[in-house]
């Protein structure tokens, strides 16, 4: 049985970071704001 290697949330690729962000947003679980604010955090890291 193999074991998936976990990576820690901060060497995450930003683009999966993005992903999820808009998931949240499409959940209602972010509003506009934050989800603009934290977008931007993360395109500033690639």
């Amino acid at each position: 049985m193999e074991r998936g290697i976990r990576i820690p949330k901060s060497q995450e690729d930003p683009l999966e970071k993005l992903k999820r962000l808009k998931e949240l947003y499409d959940m209602g679980v972010l509003s506009q704001e934050e989800y603009e604010e934290k977008c931007k955090k993360l395109l500033d890291q690639i």
